[in-house]
Formats: C-alpha cells, sequence, structure tokens
C-alpha cells in the first residue's frame, strides 16, 4: 500500500527537478532594449541608382558594451526611419536596406518622398532577414548594411537615419 503512494511522490520531485534546471539556466539573464542607430549621407549626381553601405555597430550602446561578452542573443524589433537635411522638392526614391553579407533584404522601400521626414516611419519587416541580422550581430556586434535602389530623379543631397530597435538577452553573471 504505501509503495503505491510513494511512486507519485518520486515522480513528483523527479519532474520539478528536471524543469527546474531550464529555470535557473534563465534566472540569471537579463533583457534590455535598446536603438542602434545607422545613418547614410546622401548626395546623388548624375546616375538615377544609388548603391552606398554603413556600419551598423550595437557595441556603441553602453549596455550592449557592458555586456558584450554575454550576450546570448538580440532579436530586431522594428527599424524606423527619418529624412533630414533634404533638399528634394518632388524626387522619390524605391529600393531596399539589406544585410551586405547574404543579401538579406531587411525592408523594401517603394516610391518614398525624400522631403525632410523628421517623424519616424517604421519600416515594412522582413522577419526572416531581421533573424539572420540578429544572429551575425552575435559574432561580432556588428554588421554592414546596404541603402540600395533607384531615384526618381536627380540631384538629391539629405540624410537617411535609421534606427534599429533590439532587444538583447545577456548572461548577468
Amino acid at each position: 500500500m504505501k509503495i503505491k503512494h510513494l511512486f507519485p511522490i518520486v515522480l513528483l520531485l523527479a519532474l520539478s527537478t528536471f524543469t527546474s534546471c531550464e529555470l535557473f539556466d534563465k534566472v540569471d539573464d537579463v533583457n534590455f532594449d535598446v536603438d542602434v542607430p545607422l545613418e547614410f549621407d546622401v548626395n546623388a549626381v548624375g546616375a538615377t541608382s544609388y548603391n552606398k553601405q554603413a556600419l551598423l555597430n550595437a557595441s556603441t550602446d553602453p549596455d550592449v558594451a557592458e555586456y558584450a561578452d554575454k550576450i546570448k542573443e538580440f532579436k530586431i524589433n522594428k527599424i524606423t526611419y527619418t529624412i533630414e537635411g533634404s533638399d528634394a522638392t518632388t524626387q522619390t526614391f524605391t529600393g531596399s536596406i539589406s544585410v551586405v553579407d547574404g543579401g538579406q533584404v531587411l525592408s523594401n522601400l517603394a516610391g518614398v518622398a525624400l522631403t525632410n521626414n523628421t517623424t519616424e516611419t517604421e519600416l515594412d519587416a522582413n522577419l526572416s532577414a531581421f533573424n539572420d541580422l540578429a544572429s551575425k550581430l552575435l559574432n561580432d556586434k556588428q554588421e554592414l548594411v546596404e541603402f540600395d535602389g533607384t531615384f526618381s530623379d536627380v540631384p538629391v543631397n539629405f540624410t537617411l537615419k535609421l534606427r534599429f530597435y533590439l532587444t538583447v538577452t545577456a548572461d548577468a553573471l
């Protein structure tokens, strides 16, 4: 009789021990949100097609720099843009924002007016490319990003300011 009651208790203790190991692994994790800026200074003269690369460096954020060796995961939540210092009147841009290594398109842009716009506008997300970029950031916390496409007319001069909103998971200990 007593053996019947002992088995469920032992089983319950064993199960709670195994599931607790996973919980202890995550108990010392710290999650924090950061936003990492990236700028493209654009001066297009002559040709309407355009291509420029810039380095996205997550380590410029002090929290990322502090936990750099302990980061377990990056998650890209969204990318926004503003346009500043523009001399455009009616020009538009059609193209993409991509990761240089592998060419994954983070977001496509279609008919974007190049007039000054200091209100952050969220870009459409390619989740597969977001995940790919997040994995690449784990290595050295930086990655080349490309702004590529065609202007409706040139000359045009402006600064495209991107902001990458990230959630970072790091080991606190």
